[in-house]
């Protein structure tokens, strides 16, 4: 928060390190521009036009709202781990390194490196001749296939592309040396695999860009960690897998965009906790919170985690979602109980199918946005 123009140039100067600590690169222009529309200011012109002549003060929340809403969803992860500290969070990497690196940005490098290999035409197997050298220029370098020192990229949060600093030489090292090296690079540049950019403030890069689907890749990885951390303490129990495990679900929120983190962490927990009527009474009350808040991909987000974790519970806490999305539409849609019951009994397959839309958050949200419309279209008529 801020009341000065010195206090909004602080916050910038503060979102900035955050973002560089997670090896993001997000310009201080681009974090001011931030920071001004979480103050409720249309950009920093505006707030450096105005800021003196508004002196109430700006809710908390309603800040951190509109931060978030004001950067690129890769963000949100290092924003909700500021504003919610992990207590079990590892220790940071070695000099050199940025802090939160291998827990921000290193998940993109290594869904970029397997949706490359896998999807890209150029550098799958089969893709004809230079393939296993295109292969080594993409993923090599994503992996450090030579290993040694090998500079620390920067992710750029608009377009999850990977930055490398250096010249052709020090980034592709041995391949650069190649014969066909020339002619394999202006191929993967025509294709939108790879970009060879001269920065006026960083000198030289090589460019990684973003393969088809990687948001939904670090979804895919990170869900599969914590299932991979419930069996592990499933079977063998005690402080260590336990830790290892909240940790899992706490970064598979943050992959997920899920702020709260800490909140959905212990509700997933705290399953047959003593203060509710039902095993999974802390859930149902999470998710009936994001029903009235508005947060329906949060719900899906948090419903998806614990049925990984709590699988014979799932269908249980399910089968309560319809009432929640009923309230939901209430509150945020304004649509009447009569036209509600009225739409259930029109569509009696409609709770049916949105338990299916349940298990996807993207398709979920589509569901749900769907049946709002039509509903206001009941309304309206009604009325």
């Amino acid at each position: 928060m801020y009341s000065t123009l010195e206090g909004a140039k602080a916050r910038a100067k503060e979102l900035k390190r955050l973002l560089d600590d997670s090896s993001f690169h997000v310009p201080l222009n681009k974090c001011q521009a931030a920071v001004a529309v979480a103050g409720g200011y249309q950009d920093w012109h505006d707030l450096q036009a105005n800021l003196r002549a508004r002196s109430q003060p700006v809710d908390t929340d309603a800040y951190r709202r509109r931060l978030r809403a004001a950067l690129p969803p890769a963000c949100h992860g290092p924003l909700a781990e500021a504003w919610n500290p992990d207590p079990d969070a590892e220790e940071p990497p070695g000099e050199g390194i940025p802090p939160k690196f291998f827990r921000d940005a290193w998940p993109y490098v290594m869904a970029a490196e397997v949706l490359h290999r896998t999807r890209t035409d150029l550098i799958r197997p089969g893709s004809g001749k230079g393939q296993k050298l295109r292969q080594a220029m993409v993923c090599g370098v994503l992996l450090n296939i030579h290993g040694g020192l090998q500079s620390i990229p920067t992710l750029d949060p608009d377009t999850l592309a990977l930055d490398y600093p250096g010249d052709l030489k020090s980034v592709f090292r041995d391949e650069a040396e190649h014969p066909r090296f020339t002619e394999e690079l202006a191929a993967l540049t025509e294709a939108g695999v790879i970009a060879v950019v001269e920065d006026r403030n960083r000198g030289a890069l090589v460019r990684i860009l973003a393969p088809v689907g990687l948001p939904d890749e670090i979804a895919r990885r990170a869900v599969l960690d914590v299932e991979y951390a419930a069996q592990v303490n499933a079977s063998e129990s005690d402080d260590y897998t336990d830790r290892r495990l909240t940790r899992a679900i706490h970064e598979a929120l943050l992959a997920l965009g899920v702020d709260d983190t800490v909140r959905v962490s212990e509700a997933i927990r705290d399953q047959h906790a003593s203060e509710y009527v039902t095993p999974s009474g802390a859930m149902l009350a999470l998710l009936g919170d994001f029903a009235r808040d508005g947060r329906i991909r949060a719900l899906a987000h948090g419903y998806r985690l614990f049925s990984v974790i709590h699988r014979l519970n799932a269908t249980f806490v399910a089968a309560q979602t319809p009432a929640m999305i009923g309230r939901y539409m209430a509150a945020h849609h304004g649509i009447s109980d009569a036209i509600w019951s009225l739409w259930l009994q029109r569509n009696p397959d409609w709770s049916v199918r949105m338990r299916g839309a349940l298990e996807d958050p993207l398709r979920f949200e589509g569901f749900i946005s769907a049946t709002a419309a039509a509903l206001g279209e009941d309304e309206t008529r009604a009325a």
